[in-house]
């Protein structure tokens, strides 16, 4: 019996919800969210130069800004990345369990009749 993909990964999904969801936020969402602030920064300081001033901001301020935004931009990175890469290993664990799961469940000295991924997809509990 094998699954569809989408139930697949929703059952990755389900593994590690917090490692996913903090990958998915923190690695694609806020990253890139910081990447914008720069160019939004520099752009209201050549507004300023310009004598295009805004109430209340002056270059020191915005320069502070770029600064906070390039250090918040890569400690955004550095989380994303390891829980990215805590994710992968449990994804990776939780794969190779079912595989050899699937193996041990056969009489002994058999070989596996399908594939590794075929003896992974049909093995669909997760623990």
């Amino acid at each position: 019996m094998t699954i569809p993909t989408w139930r697949y990964l929703l059952e990755l999904v389900r593994y590690k919800p917090v490692f996913y969801l903090t990958n998915g936020l923190l690695a694609s969402g806020l990253y890139y969210f910081f990447l914008l602030v720069p160019g939004l920064i520099i752009r209201q300081i050549f507004d300023i130069i310009t004598v295009k001033t805004s109430a209340g901001l002056n270059v020191w301020t915005l320069l502070a800004l770029l600064v906070g935004s390039a250090i918040a931009q890569q400690t955004f990175l550095l989380i994303g990345v390891t829980a990215d890469g805590v994710f992968r290993m449990y994804v990776a664990t939780l794969l190779r369990k079912h595989l050899l799961t699937h193996i041990w469940e056969r009489p002994a000295a058999q070989a596996l009749p399908s594939s590794s991924g075929e003896a992974i997809a049909n093995h669909t509990y997760v623990n």
